[in-house]
C-alpha cells in the first residue's frame, strides 16, 4: 500500500519543476525567478516548497513579452540637420 501512495503522490507532481530546475531551464538565476514571482509568475506552494508548471510559466511569460517596436520613453533623440 505504501508504494501506491508514493506513486500517486509522485504522479500529482509529475511535470512540475522546483525553483532551481526552472532557473536552470530558463538560464536564469533563482533570484530572477523570485523577482518574477513578485511580478506575478504562477507558482504552486506546497508547504515551503514552490513548484512551477512549465506550461503556465510559458503562458505567463508570453503575456509579458516586451516588443521592440514600442517607442522608448524619455526625450526624443535629436535628428541630424
Amino acid at each position: 500500500m505504501q508504494t501506491d501512495l508514493a506513486t500517486s503522490t509522485a504522479s500529482v507532481f509529475a511535470g512540475l519543476l522546483k525553483r532551481p530546475q526552472l532557473a536552470a531551464d530558463m538560464g536564469r538565476s533563482e533570484r530572477t525567478i523570485i523577482r518574477l514571482e513578485h511580478a506575478g509568475l504562477p507558482v504552486i506552494r506546497v508547504g515551503m516548497t514552490r513548484l512551477y508548471d512549465p506550461a503556465a510559466v510559458r503562458a505567463w511569460l508570453l503575456t509579458h513579452e516586451h516588443r521592440h517596436d514600442t517607442p522608448k520613453r524619455g526625450r526624443p533623440t535629436k535628428q541630424a540637420a
